[in-house]
Parts: structure tokens; sequence; C-alpha cells
């Protein structure tokens, strides 16, 4: 990190303690566990530009974004450039990497902004924070989720079918949403060919299909978000 920060006043463990709380991937764990797991963090400042890891470095933290935004990126086999997503303030990077055996990272998290992290370093997360039991759920429920996911795909057929999907999954599972009057916006993370690779369909075709669904005024698409006009989207 460019700078440690210390929390005097508490309100950063406060702050994570609410993070953690309201994420999907902890959606098991008690409120103990959380509070162990806030009392492990250490806190960092992070200059824009820099780098929080790089691809193929071990996983030594879970990190969790405060405040600024951080872009995810990796290399393709062909050693071309891949964009993958932005992570912002309020929000954590995956912990499903974890489960890998070799425990590496799969992509770089490079700062847009200058970033405040809560850092819990990996052996305290699994030593000290969680019990066997809440490990063992985590995995098992991971295995059913990429196990739902594959049955989902498998039932869509129509490129409306994969998009809705995607949009479901964005909400749903990695809760990449706001309201606001009732009305569902989905954070933009993905560019058009991230989305074609997610969904298996061609860019140009993502791009056609996403605007023939603005036009009959089902989504409306700004800068940041896709605003879902029509529910039925989501089922």
């Amino acid at each position: 990190m460019n700078e440690r920060t210390d929390d005097i006043s508490g309100e950063l463990r406060k702050q994570l303690f609410e993070l953690i709380d309201g994420q999907y991937n902890f959606r098991n764990a008690d409120r103990g566990e959380i509070r162990r797991m806030t009392d492990c963090a250490v806190f960092g400042k992070y200059r824009e530009g820099s780098y929080l890891f790089h691809e193929g470095e071990p996983v030594k933290y879970l990190f969790f974004i405060l405040d600024g935004a951080v872009h995810l990126h990796c290399f393709r086999k062909d050693e071309s450039l891949q964009r993958w997503a932005n992570i912002t303030g309020g929000n954590m990077i995956s912990v499903y990497e974890l489960y890998r055996w070799n425990r590496v990272h799969g992509e770089s998290a490079h700062c847009l902004k200058d970033t405040v992290t809560a850092m819990i370093p990996v052996d305290d997360f699994f030593g000290k924070v969680l019990k066997l039991n809440t490990i063992a759920a985590a995995i098992i429920d991971y295995m059913a989720f990429i196990i739902e996911e594959r049955t989902e795909e498998l039932l869509c057929v129509t490129v409306l079918d994969k998009l809705s999907l995607y949009f479901k999954r964005q909400m749903v599972y990695f809760k990449r949403y706001e309201t606001e009057n009732g009305v569902i916006k989905l954070f933009r993370d993905h560019y058009y060919d991230q989305i074609a690779e997610i969904t298996g369909c061609a860019r140009e075709t993502v791009n056609r299909e996403l605007k023939k669904l603005e036009k009959a005024g089902k989504i409306r698409l700004t800068r940041e978000h896709i605003i879902i006009e029509d529910p039925s989207l989501l089922v």
C-alpha cells in the first residue's frame, strides 16, 4: 500500500462491518464472524495509478473498497489486454479465487483514483475468523451457484433470454444495482464485448438487442447504468 491508515475513531471499521454484512458472499456468516473480520482488518490508502495487486501474485488479502475506484483487468492467452470491471467504493473484490488450488490473483487491480481499502489477511480469514462449517458452507454454496448458473444457461435460447439472465445475475447474485423511486438501476460494470463474452453472443448482437430493448422502452442506457423499465426482464 502507499500509506497505512489508522482507524482511530473506529469509523472505517463500522463502514467495513456494514459493507460485509450486506455482501451476498457472506450471507451465511453470523455477526460475530463479521466482527472478527473487521477486527483483523488493516486499512490503507492507494494513490491514483497505483496497483492493489497484480495478476499471478499470491492472494494475501481480501480487499474491500471503502472509497475510490479500482479497475480489474487481465491478459488473455494471446497476451492481449482484457478489460473486466470497475469496482467502486462500497464493494469488495471477489473471494472466489480463494477456493482455487493455487490461490493466485486472476487479474490486476489498478486504482482509477485515490482509493481507501480495508484488507483482511487471508491467514486470519481462515485461521481466526471463519468456523470450519462456515467455510464448507461457503464452498458448497458456491458450487450450487455454479450448477444453477449452468442450468439457467441451458434454458436460455434467445439473445433476450441470455441478456435477461445477465441482468438477473448482476442484481440477485452480485448485488450490482441501486434503486431510485422503485426503478432498478444496474451498474454498467462491463463493456459490450464483455457482456458478449459473458452471454456467449456476438458483440454486434448484444449491441443490437440492447438498442432494441431501449427503443421498446424496456430499458434505458446511461453512461453508468442499465435502467430496467420492464421488471419482467428479471424474471
